[in-house]
């Protein structure tokens, strides 16, 4: 069981006056050697600062709301890296400044080929990551998936409610907000309505800390230790089979993760599949709601095939 405090706690600061000033503060660094922008991330942008006592990386954004998006990351960095499970950049420090929200990580210099043994390692670590507990399902801050709000704090004791009502239910009110889409809505809150019934009484549910971001574009692999890397969380306690679903849908994990994975967590064979669509279909209405229609047919599609199975089975 993983401890419920923080053994270290990043920094939380109202205020710096730049990344160099945030560096020198909570780094504790000397000199500023060189600030390189670096590109990957879709939603902020980032640096690799080298100083006299090592390099750091730095997401920087000026949008409404980023300071507290970059604290709900930190926070979810910082139990993962306490948990020991898996290796994720050590958060360092978030603020405000002149440039916009800054949040400072550990460098980690990364590789991109996911191999046949980084794989197995992934499985076992994954595994091992759900099975640090808490003791009801959410988490101690809201956070974001993607750029869309992911509400946490109203916890529960119960798994179906809490996934029906803060990731369905709320994925479908902000697809009514932003697209006006009546016949997704309406047949999404029918399947909402009967998600329980994919939920036998037997599959007893503990709330599993969860990255909950894990696609392929999340994962690298250390270079000088050759060990997989997760990064850019959207944490919160959770069913673990959650999890496996986004991992499903753009490719990075293969046979060999799954297998290695079911070795420590076994897998719950009824109705697996359809809690994967239910699963994958809070990211397919994410999609939705980020990027527009090109993500309508994959939430139409896993709608009305898990509509037949209710209509069909129950």
């Amino acid at each position: 069981m993983m401890k419920k405090s923080f053994e270290e706690r990043s920094v939380l600061s109202e205020r710096c006056n730049s990344i160099e000033e945030a560096i020198r503060t909570y780094c504790k660094a000397s000199r500023i050697d060189d600030k390189k922008p670096i590109s990957g991330g879709c939603i902020s942008r980032a640096y690799r600062v080298g100083t006299d006592v090592g390099t750091f990386f730095v997401k920087v954004n000026g949008d409404e709301g980023a300071y507290e998006m970059f604290q709900s990351e930190m926070e979810g960095l910082q139990v993962m890296y306490n948990t020991k499970t898996i290796r994720v950049p050590k958060p360092i420090c978030c603020c405000q400044s002149s440039e916009g929200a800054l949040l400072v990580l550990e460098n980690i210099e990364m590789s991109g080929r996911v191999d046949k043994k980084i794989q197995v390692m992934l499985g076992e670590q994954i595994a091992n990551l759900h099975q640090c507990h808490g003791d009801s399902f959410g988490f101690s801050v809201n956070n974001t998936i993607g750029s869309t709000p992911q509400i946490n704090v109203n916890r529960s004791s119960d798994w179906v409610d809490f996934f029906v009502t803060w990731r369905l239910k709320f994925q479908l009110d902000l697809l009514m907000k932003n697209h006006h889409d009546e016949e997704v809505y309406k047949e999404g809150i029918r399947l909402s309505n009967n998600v329980i019934k994919f939920f036998p009484k037997e599959l007893i549910i503990s709330p599993s800390f969860l990255h909950g971001d894990l696609w392929g574009g999340n994962v690298g692999v250390l270079q000088s230790d050759q060990i997989p890397v997760i990064f850019d969380p959207a944490c919160y306690y959770g069913h673990h089979e959650a999890e496996l679903s986004i991992m499903t849908m753009f490719g990075g994990f293969d046979s060999n993760f799954f297998e290695s994975y079911h070795k420590k967590i076994p897998k719950f064979e009824m109705y697996f599949k359809e809690r994967q669509q239910l699963y994958q279909l809070y990211h397919y209405l994410n999609h939705y709601n980020m990027f527009g229609s090109g993500y309508r047919g994959s939430c139409v599609r896993i709608i009305q095939s898990l509509l037949k199975v209710v209509d069909n089975k129950f």
